[in-house]
């Protein structure tokens, strides 16, 4: 299917923005693509190559280990598959895999059962030999291969380059770390903490030793061999191995594991260089060793922002050092000539929570000053406040009249993420562009919340919710700068123990309009945050209650008596799951409720249910979906169905207002009341959606949402989806008037938009009657249209998307969908068009220019009847 959405070329990237990131880098080579220097990367699952600027050539998603062969790179996971560097296009595969061994122009691979030598460059299997082991090393010689099997004892067998056995040689030594070395000759290496041997594959094993000391080797590159780490006690040595004994080349100044080594090659030599962390200076210390040579450089680096450096590659030209890091936010970081030339923020790849937030409007800033908030700037004079308020209007009419597009200049928010390694960042909603970050190292985030959005002059503040070892650690961050908000001069507070659960309460901190956070212990009590006298005591008051779910049972809770600064748990109920695994729960999102009630054709009108303590609960048993509504304040069951499913289900749920969509991936069509227009398919995604009321019968209210054992209606309808959903969610507005669309992140790496009135299901299975004409509902069909015009990502590749969050806008008509996952991507989505916007090309001049052409006649005839009544009264 052809991906695309209705966008005019100028409109790409003017409503949406994206950020193709790669990961975490597992390796860093640098390439010569065009004569131009470039940078391969790979991670756990991208393999890309990014040019001098930092900026993504292109990109490919597949895992695995990754080897460049000059122009080819090569990726051996489930298969081996080769691709060009240039462009990474797909170039040949082969269906194997295993551990991998890279020479100058040849791989090899073990797999387990057989040794293959490869030809990288045209795919080709040179040879193929048994070899029954994956615990191996392999060095290629002038005139042999050599592979030491270390699986059980040591056997080096020994290859003619065609694959011809020529010899194989068995040592009685045991170690579970063995490697070649060649200086002189090829040796054979194991390794221990405090010791090592070796053997010139003609002798047995003897130490590694010097002046008689003992010495541990540690291999530096498997592409130069003929150099080794040699360690004794707390000091360290570039050495090199030879039949008679260990050279001690030179001594490294300081290595302790927060230190990175690097090789490459450079003139025929080997360059190494040992990069340290000086935290106090804020520099970067770089030993680079170049035969018997030693270079120090020293570089400044911002380690408060990024954090230590803990993997690096090196790249040394006739007049450069390119030097690529990895810090422990995952950034990657390009130093060149002593400078920092470009950073690529990969971190992003791991965002674990996502909050946006309104920025502070020049409407807050009037209201403020008229009202006089600050004692040092109030204006006494009348006048003073008149001439203030005319000159903010003349600056908005000036605003006003600037050309812009409206829907994208409207969209005055930041967004808040915080990625797996606990750095957050706040990134402009309009254009993606960080505004600041701030790191909190060693951090496991679990949430992240806001206690207060923009008011008048405060900033808006957000809180980092998180753990350490033995530790929950909770900080409140200024979201306008990345600051730290301070509250009688704490920003942070550390809890001893880990927390299962946190959430923000309508409850505002006195003086800051904060609102608390309850943090929930292993142990069921319940911790406010800050916790202050009047906090303590507000909290008393309030009816807290809360729900936690665990493998198979959720119970609920209600906060008691506070004891030693902490409250009670009081269990008020709990269901089991019996013989099931809970996989998901959703509440509703808080927002605006536009209408009570769905109006049907003969104007009769359904209800909805709208209780906003009401969970979704998808769980899995042997053999079937179960999706449950559950009564969270009182744990009352209201709904249960099931679905037969098989071991692959995928299930993802979304729940907003009255409405529930669940999709799950099934072997069998699951549409009993419509099988004679269901598809002939077998294997699919189905998706579902219901619709909850008060009552089966029209114009029927509940009394009370509290009564014990009340009873709801349902509608629901199954469909067939044509590709995998991989997440769900609904888009959100601010007064909830416009209609929700879903948002559906699909097979192939999209983002579609699956209007409310496709997933309603009141849809009939017949020609609609007049009555569902009134209502605008299309006959039902099992398979679901994705319309090119819905396709909210149109050509766009966003990979890995795992969470999608929609937030409302100050225009009623659009909703802001954040995807994020493996990549970040933001959009505008108008599920009821721009109904509450001018478009582009509307002339403001000419709107002034009317409004002024009628002020001028409105006056000059007003004028001409005054004169003509006064002639008229002389006549």
């Amino acid at each position: 299917m052809l991906f695309v959405r209705a966008l005019f070329v100028e409109e790409i990237n003017k409503y949406d923005w994206h950020k193709p990131l790669i990961g975490r880098p597992q390796k860093m080579e640098p390439v010569v693509i065009n004569g131009q220097y470039e940078w391969f990367l790979s991670s756990q699952n991208t393999i890309a190559t990014v040019d001098a600027q930092g900026s993504l050539n292109w990109r490919q998603h597949i895992g695995g280990d990754s080897y460049v062969f000059g122009q080819v790179v090569v990726v051996v996971g489930e298969t081996v598959q080769a691709f060009s560097a240039d462009n990474g296009r797909s170039l040949w595969e082969i269906p194997t895999t295993g551990k991998c061994f890279q020479t100058e122009s040849d791989l090899f691979i073990a797999t387990g059962k057989e040794l293959l030598r490869v030809d990288p460059f045209a795919g080709a299997v040179v040879f193929r030999k048994d070899l029954v082991s994956q615990k191996v090393d392999l060095i290629k010689t002038h005139d042999h291969i050599l592979v030491g099997d270390y699986e059980k004892g040591v056997t080096v067998h020994t290859f003619a380059h065609n694959g011809e056995l020529k010899s194989k040689q068995t040592f009685n030594q045991q170690s579970d770390d063995c490697f070649f070395t060649e200086s002189d000759q090829p040796l054979f290496v194991c390794s221990g903490a405090e010791k090592s041997f070796y053997t010139d594959l003609k002798h047995a094993f003897k130490p590694v030793q010097h002046d008689g000391l003992d010495y541990s080797l540690v291999p530096l590159s498997a592409k130069h061999r003929e150099l080794v780490l040699a360690k004794r006690e707390k000091k360290a040595h570039l050495a090199k191995l030879q039949s008679n004994g260990l050279v001690l080349v030179n001594p490294v100044s300081h290595l302790d594991k927060y230190s990175c080594v690097a090789t490459a090659s450079y003139g025929g030599s080997t360059i190494v260089s040992v990069l340290n962390t000086l935290y106090q200076q804020g520099k970067l210390m770089n030993e680079i060793f170049t035969d018997d040579q030693v270079q120090v450089e020293a570089y400044d680096f911002e380690f408060d922002k990024y954090g230590l450096v803990e993997e690096c590659a090196v790249r040394m030209t006739s007049d450069t050092l390119r030097l690529a890091v990895v810090t422990m936010d995952d950034a990657v970081h390009l130093i060149r000539n002593q400078k920092l030339q470009w950073t690529r923020e990969e971190g992003l790849a791991k965002i674990k929570k996502v909050v946006a937030l309104d920025l502070p409007t020049a409407d807050m800033d009037i209201h403020h000053d008229e009202l006089g908030e600050d004692p040092d700037q109030q204006m006494d004079h009348v006048l003073d406040r008149l001439t203030h308020r005319w000159t903010k209007h003349y600056d908005q009419l000036r605003h006003l009249l600037e050309p812009k597009n409206t829907t994208v200049q409207e969209q005055q928010k930041i967004i808040v993420a915080v990625t797996e390694k606990g750095k957050v960042y706040g990134l402009n909603a309009q254009n993606g562009k960080i505004a600041w970050t701030y790191l909190i190292p060693r951090l496991e985030p679990l949430n992240l919340l806001v206690l207060r959005e923009a008011h008048v002059k405060s900033p808006p503040v957000v809180a980092v919710v998180g753990h350490f070892p033995d530790q929950t650690f909770v900080r409140m961050i200024n979201a306008l700068d990345g600051g730290e908000y301070t509250i009688n001069g704490h920003s942070t507070t550390v809890y001893n123990g880990h927390i299962v659960s946190s959430h923000s309460v309508d409850m505002l901190v006195p003086g800051h309009l904060l609102k608390h956070i309850a943090l929930v212990h292993t142990d069921n009590y319940v911790s406010v945050n800050p916790s202050l006298d009047a906090s303590d005591e507000a909290f008393k008051k309030q009816d807290h209650r809360y729900f936690l779910g665990s493998d198979s049972v959720i119970r609920g809770f209600k906060s008691g008596q506070i004891i030693n600064s902490r409250f009670e748990p009081i269990l008020k109920w709990t269901m089991e799951f019996k013989n099931q695994k809970i996989l998901k729960i959703v509440s509703p999102p808080r927002n605006q409720v536009a209408s009570l009630g769905r109006v049907l054709g003969d104007r009769n009108v359904l209800y909805k249910y709208l209780n906003p303590n009401v969970a979704a609960v998808a769980s899995k048993g042997a053999d079937f979906l179960y999706i449950s509504l559950v009564e969270t304040l009182s744990g009352q069951l209201l709904y249960r169905t099931k679905h037969k499913i098989t071991e692959r289900t995928n299930v993802e749920l979304a729940f907003t207002e009255n409405i529930v969509v669940y999709s799950f991936w099934n072997d069998k069509l699951d549409l009993p009341e419509t099988k004679r227009l269901a598809p002939p398919v077998s294997k699919h995604t189905q998706v579902v959606v219901m619709e909850l009321f008060e009552s089966e019968k029209p114009n029927e209210r509940m009394a009370s949402y509290e009564t014990d054992n009340h009873k709801i209606h349902v509608m629901s309808q199954s469909y067939v989806a044509p590709n995998q959903i991989n997440v769900l969610s609904f888009t959100q507005t601010l007064q909830g008037i416009t209609a929700k669309s879903v948002i559906a992140h699909i097979a192939g790496n999209h983002i579609v938009s699956i209007p409310r009135h496709v997933l309603d299901p009141k849809r009939p299975i017949h020609p609609p009657n007049a009555y569902e004409k009134e209502e605008q509902l299309q006959q039902y069909k099992p398979l679901l249209p994705w319309n090119p015009k819905e396709i909210v990502s149109y050509f766009k590749d966003i990979s890995g998307i795992n969470q999608i969050v929609s937030v409302p806008t100050f225009l009623e008509s659009t909703s802001l969908v954040i995807c994020y996952g493996h990549d970040l991507f933001v959009s505008q989505v108008m599920p009821s068009n721009a109904f509450d916007t001018l478009s582009s090309d509307f002339s403001y001049t000419g709107l002034i220019a009317t409004f002024v052409g009628l002020i001028v006649g409105i006056v000059f005839f007003k004028y001409q009847a005054d004169k003509k009544q006064i002639k008229d009264q002389w006549q």
